[in-house]
């Protein structure tokens, strides 16, 4: 099994071992939601799609511009 699902959309599908990596130190910065995932008629359980909900402001100093 994979940790997170390659697919064609731009939905983060991750694996429960995912959750329970990020759920320590990130917790208060994302959410997650059970994912239905079905390949060729069969259910495969234990996905979650991952929402982003904080991200960090940076400053590139070399090229004084900011990243998020």
């Amino acid at each position: 099994m994979y940790d997170v699902l390659p697919n064609s959309g731009l939905v983060p599908l991750v694996s429960e071992r995912v959750i329970s990596l990020l759920l320590p130190k990130f917790g208060d910065s994302f959410q997650f939601f059970s994912a239905d995932v079905w390949n060729k008629g069969v259910n495969i359980t234990g996905y979650y799609i991952i929402n982003i909900t904080k991200t960090l402001h940076i400053m590139d100093l070399k090229n004084q511009n900011i990243v998020q």
